[in-house]
C-alpha cells in the first residue's frame, strides 16, 4: 500500500523528522542565504531566528571548501548538478570544527521557476560511526556476543595470507538438540552462551573465537604448535565432561567434542581438515576429541 501525504501531513512529518535527527537541514534562497533551519542547525551552536539576516551556506564553511559550497550553489540553482554529495569542513560555534557530507536540491513553484534549495548536512563521523557499528553487527553473533562466520571466515583467509601457520579448533555442543527438545529453545540459549564464556575463560588471549553454526564454535589460534593446540582444545572438552560427570550444570549436562586441524593449505583444505576432525571425534561419542594436523591424524583419546 502506497503511503499519501496531505501538505499537512507532509510538514508534520517533515518537523518529526527534522527534530528528532541529527541532520542539518536548510532552507537557502537563490543568492544562497539561509532562510529556514532545522533544530539541529542550533544544537551547533547557530542562532537563526535572532539573526536579522541569515548567512550564506559558503559562510558557514572553512575558507578553502566555501568555494566548493558556492558552485554547488550556482550549479543546483542553475540546473547543472547532479544528486551527488560533497564532503565539506564547517567552523561550527559550538563543536568547532565538524566534517559534514553536503547534498543539495532545487525548490521550484508551480510554475517550474526556480526560489531556492534545500540543503542537508549529514555529520561525517556520525556516519562513520554508523557505519563501523552495522559493521560489528554483520560480524557479530548476536546471541552469544562472539565473531560469526562471515567473520571467522575473513579471519581464517586473513592467517592463511600472513603465512603465520598455527592452528585451528572446532567445538561442537554434545546433543543440543535433545537439550532443545527436553528443555526448551530458551534453555538451549543459555547453553550456547555458557559453552562461549566457556570458550573464552579457556582459550589463549590471542585466541579468536567464533560461533559459526547452531551448535558449532572455532577457535583461531594463530602460530601455536600442534602440541600447545591439542591441550587448549582438550582443556576445553575436558573441564567440561569433569563438570558433566559431578552432576554440575543444574540438571543439564554440558559436554562437547573438538577436532583440530592446522592454518595452512588455503581456506577450503584448512577447514576440511578440522571438519574431518570434529565429524569423527563425535562419532565416537561425547566429549571426544581428534587432530588432524598437515594430513597426519592424530590417535583418539577417549576419556575413561
Amino acid at each position: 500500500m502506497l503511503l499519501n501525504f496531505t501538505l499537512e501531513e507532509s510538514c508534520v512529518l517533515y518537523g518529526l523528522m527534522a527534530e528528532n535527527s541529527s541532520d542539518v537541514i536548510l532552507k537557502i534562497d537563490c543568492d544562497g542565504f539561509i532562510l529556514h533551519a532545522s533544530p539541529a542547525f542550533e544544537r551547533l551552536g547557530y542562532k537563526l531566528p535572532s539573526m536579522l539576516i541569515g548567512p550564506h551556506v559558503a559562510d558557514l564553511a572553512q575558507a578553502g571548501h566555501a568555494p566548493v559550497v558556492r558552485g554547488m550553489i550556482d550549479a543546483v540553482l542553475g540546473g547543472r548538478a547532479s544528486a551527488e554529495q560533497v564532503e565539506i569542513a564547517l567552523e561550527t560555534p559550538a563543536a568547532g570544527a565538524r566534517r559534514f557530507a553536503m547534498q543539495m536540491r532545487v525548490l521550484t513553484d508551480e510554475g517550474g521557476a526556480v526560489y531556492g534549495a534545500l540543503v542537508v548536512l549529514r555529520s561525517v563521523e556520525e556516519l562513520r560511526a554508523l557505519e563501523e557499528e552495522l559493521f560489528v553487527v554483520s560480524m557479530t553473533d548476536p546471541l552469544t556476543g562472539l565473531t560469526n562466520r562471515k567473520a571467522f571466515v575473513s579471519m581464517l583467509q586473513h592467517l592463511l595470507d600472513a603465512d603465520r601457520g598455527g592452528c585451528l579448533g572446532l567445538f561442537a555442543i554434545d546433543h543440543l538438540r535433545a537439550i532443545n527438545m527436553k528443555h526448551g529453545i530458551a534453555v538451549g540459549d543459555k547453553v550456547l552462551c555458557a559453552f562461549a564464556d566457556h570458550l573464552r575463560t579457556l582459550m589463549p588471549d590471542d585466541a579468536i573465537v567464533s560461533r559459526i553454526g547452531s551448535e558449532t564454535f572455532a577457535a583461531l589460534l594463530p602460530a601455536m604448535s600442534a602440541g600447545d593446540g591439542e591441550q587448549a582444545c582438550r582443556d576445553v572438552v575436558d573441564t567440561l565432561a569433569e563438570v558433566a560427570s559431578t552432576g554440575g550444570g543444574d540438571g543439564v549436562k554440558l559436554t562437547a567434542s573438538a577436532g583440530l586441524g592446522s592454518i595452512a593449505g588455503g581456506i577450503d583444505r584448512a577447514l576440511w581438515r578440522a571438519e574431518l576432525a570434529l565429524f569423527k571425534a563425535r562419532a565416537r561419542g561425547p566429549s571426544g576429541f581428534e587432530a588432524d594436523i598437515d594430513g597426519h591424524p592424530v590417535k583418539l583419546r577417549l576419556r575413561a
